[in-house]
């Protein structure tokens, strides 16, 4: 019953979209729903027009931030203007923007990489392209008069800490029934790794100075702030660029850039394929809670070609970024971990069946911050 509501929801919505691109003067051919992997609560349709032309839709969560980002980019002729519809009610826009050839290029080629369909080159080629674009952001001027919360690495660990004890309920993992309001307090043990139990509310405690003289000393750009495979395009040309500025800063360290980019490869392209696939959960992680503390055990392999990924990466970072290689290797892991920690809130909410993930990386990654300093 509840499947054939939400499609009766769905047909409905549509049906109302409809009517409202035809009174805003477009002639539509068909409007069909995009299902992405992506974490925001947001719509994504692709409309094609009677004439062939294809235009992009979102709707739904944080849509005006990216409209007044785009509309800042617009307005110094490093973006699409965006065109913008009043909602179907009070409460929404709809945010217009032309269809990328490939829009799925960067999620596919990481996908298809670790399945061993697509070559490192061809993976180098698509890296090389993603931070060329981000080279061309780091060269405007940040603006610290445009200040959306947070800006700053303390700023995002402060934000993450104050929603995961706010948290609610329990959630169901492995077998294992877990209160969620204590998430931030159980001690977190990679089994086969040599770690020692630690909570999250201690991993940050403990890199709390770190984290605020990396604030204090990093030079401030535009920083795109959700740069990731997922946000990569292709148009008609080949030419790679980025999508998606809803968190764009105007003032912040350049290395949460490298940190969510390395991250993703490295450890978070499993939660975005989980999410992309429903409820079913990682059966590579096994989850342990037999006493006060969490164990889990990864036995994924990670592809072997992944160091020199990550060495072009910094590389890459260095030349467009202009930071010294000690602070891009640091405060780019620093970085991978303030990311894992950041949204673990919007997982245990939204997508339960990949807590597991994201406790096992906020672990992992803050074990090589330990390790490197």
């Amino acid at each position: 019953r509840r499947l054939l509501l939400n499609f009766r929801l769905s047909m409905i919505f549509k049906c109302d979209l409809n009517r409202h691109f035809e009174k805003a003067g477009y002639k539509i051919s068909s409007l069909e729903e995009i299902h992405t992997s992506g974490a925001t609560q947001c719509q994504y349709f692709s409309l094609l027009l009677r004439d062939g032309g294809k235009r992009f839709i979102k709707i739904g969560e944080k849509v005006d931030f990216e409209i007044r980002n785009l509309n800042y980019l617009a307005g110094i002729d490093f973006a699409e203007s965006p065109r913008v519809l009043a909602g179907s009610n009070s409460e929404r826009k709809i945010l217009v923007m032309n269809y990328a050839t490939i829009p799925s290029l960067g999620y596919d080629m990481i996908r298809l990489f670790n399945k061993g369909s697509v070559s490192i080159d061809d993976l180098l080629v698509m890296q090389e392209g993603a931070f060329d674009f981000l080279g061309k952001l780091y060269l405007l001027s940040s603006d610290k008069k445009i200040l959306p919360y947070p800006q700053s690495l303390h700023e995002r660990v402060s934000l993450s800490l104050a929603m995961l004890r706010n948290l609610k309920g329990t959630s169901i993992i492995d077998g294992h029934q877990i209160d969620l309001s204590k998430i931030v307090d159980i001690p977190i043990c990679i089994t086969d790794s040599g770690s020692f139990p630690i909570s999250i509310r201690d991993m940050c405690l403990r890199l709390r100075h770190l984290i605020i003289d990396s604030d204090e000393t990093s030079v401030r750009k535009i920083i795109h702030a959700d740069f990731q495979p997922p946000n990569i395009v292709g148009d008609e040309n080949r030419a790679i660029r980025v999508i998606d500025f809803t968190d764009m800063v105007y003032s912040g360290n350049p290395c949460w850039d490298l940190g969510k980019w390395s991250n993703y490869i490295k450890r978070f392209h499993r939660v975005a394929e989980l999410r992309a696939l429903g409820q079913d959960e990682d059966r590579q992680i096994i989850f342990h809670k037999p006493t006060e503390f969490f164990f889990l055990e990864d036995k994924n392999r990670v592809p072997t070609d992944f160091l020199l990924i990550e060495e072009d990466a910094r590389r890459k970072f260095r030349n467009i970024s202009g930071l010294s290689e000690a602070e891009i290797v640091t405060v780019g892991l620093l970085s991978e971990f303030i990311v894992n920690v950041y949204t673990l809130n919007r997982h245990c909410v939204f997508y339960p069946h990949t807590i597991k993930n994201v406790l096992m990386y906020i672990r992992e990654s803050y074990q090589k911050v330990v390790d490197q300093i």
